[in-house]
């Protein structure tokens, strides 16, 4: 009596792979690249009339040359990730405000739009401490 070996389904099958058109807002559409998130944190300190310079030095350290869009990777000493996020890496909870007064939450932070708005307005208010890389 001889064994065989038996072999799943061929491999091509299993790896169809079917996409569907994701969902996104204009938003995450229009500040994808690194330069749209640059050109936009420009725009929003001279709306606000900061520094552009520094406002763009400080934010392009804290996300990575403005490729970061998550959740901060620094690792506490507690093993869990630091909760920074966005564009701006806003620590949760920042205790900051919007331009409008609102309290900035995780869904403005993940926003490039908002997010960014938001860093801009707390620069102009004196409130560059909140970032790190200042």
């Amino acid at each position: 009596m001889s064994v065989g070996l038996i072999l799943p389904p061929p491999v091509q099958e299993a790896l169809t792979v079917h996409t569907a058109e994701a969902a996104e807002t204009p938003i995450e559409r229009e500040y994808v690249t690194p330069e749209s998130r640059e050109a936009l944190a420009r725009e929003k300190a001279r709306a606000f009339g900061v520094d552009e310079e520094s406002f763009v030095r400080t934010l392009s350290c804290e996300s990575m040359g403005f490729t970061w869009n998550d959740q901060s990777l620094v690792i506490r000493k507690d093993g869990t990730r630091e909760p920074s996020f966005g564009v701006a890496q806003f620590y949760m909870p920042s205790g900051l405000k919007t331009a409008t007064g609102e309290q900035i939450t995780k869904e403005v932070a993940l926003d490039p739009e908002q997010a960014l708005d938001a860093a801009a307005y707390n620069f102009s208010i004196g409130n560059q401490e909140h970032w790190a890389c200042f």
